[in-house]
Protein backbone atom coordinates (compact mmCIF):
# COMPACT_ATOMS: atom_id res chain seq x y z
CA UNK A 1 0.00 0.00 0.00
CA UNK A 2 1.73 3.53 -0.99
CA UNK A 3 0.51 6.52 0.89
CA UNK A 4 1.56 9.91 -0.06
CA UNK A 5 3.33 12.01 2.53
CA UNK A 6 0.83 15.03 3.85
CA UNK A 7 2.41 18.04 2.29
CA UNK A 8 4.31 20.54 4.56
CA UNK A 9 3.27 24.13 4.84
CA UNK A 10 6.03 26.60 5.95
CA UNK A 11 5.22 29.70 7.16
CA UNK A 12 7.63 32.89 7.64
CA UNK A 13 6.44 34.70 10.79
CA UNK A 14 7.87 38.07 12.96
CA UNK A 15 9.20 36.69 15.94
CA UNK A 16 6.98 39.35 17.84
CA UNK A 17 4.14 37.43 16.57
CA UNK A 18 1.27 36.46 18.44
CA UNK A 19 1.88 32.93 17.33
CA UNK A 20 5.49 32.85 17.10
CA UNK A 21 5.30 33.73 20.68
CA UNK A 22 3.51 30.93 21.54
CA UNK A 23 5.96 28.54 19.93
CA UNK A 24 9.04 29.75 21.14
CA UNK A 25 7.53 29.85 24.46
CA UNK A 26 6.56 26.48 24.46
CA UNK A 27 10.13 25.22 22.78
CA UNK A 28 11.82 27.60 25.57
CA UNK A 29 9.91 25.24 27.94
CA UNK A 30 10.74 22.17 26.52
CA UNK A 31 14.22 22.94 26.21
CA UNK A 32 14.18 24.39 29.98
CA UNK A 33 12.20 21.15 31.74
CA UNK A 34 14.86 19.12 29.99
CA UNK A 35 17.89 20.97 31.19
CA UNK A 36 16.82 21.15 35.28
CA UNK A 37 15.24 17.79 35.60
CA UNK A 38 11.86 19.35 35.87
CA UNK A 39 9.08 21.78 34.65
CA UNK A 40 10.16 24.72 34.04
CA UNK A 41 8.93 27.74 35.92
CA UNK A 42 7.08 30.74 34.51
CA UNK A 43 9.61 33.03 35.73
CA UNK A 44 12.33 30.96 34.44
CA UNK A 45 10.88 31.28 31.06
CA UNK A 46 10.26 34.46 30.94
CA UNK A 47 13.73 35.05 32.06
CA UNK A 48 14.71 33.04 29.24
CA UNK A 49 13.00 34.88 26.88
CA UNK A 50 13.69 38.68 28.06
CA UNK A 51 17.30 38.00 28.13
CA UNK A 52 16.84 36.33 24.28
CA UNK A 53 14.00 38.01 22.86
CA UNK A 54 14.66 35.93 19.19
CA UNK A 55 14.76 39.75 17.45
CA UNK A 56 17.50 37.68 15.39
CA UNK A 57 15.07 35.96 14.01
CA UNK A 58 13.22 39.08 11.72
CA UNK A 59 14.34 40.07 8.36
CA UNK A 60 17.41 41.30 7.38
CA UNK A 61 19.53 39.05 9.32
CA UNK A 62 17.42 35.81 9.70
CA UNK A 63 13.90 34.76 9.49
CA UNK A 64 11.89 32.41 11.76
CA UNK A 65 9.99 29.18 10.09
CA UNK A 66 7.22 27.46 11.12
CA UNK A 67 6.30 24.22 9.83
Amino acid sequence: MNVSPEPVLIDVLAPDASAACQILRSYIDDVASRYYGRQATDEEIDASLREDPSIDLALPSGVFLVA
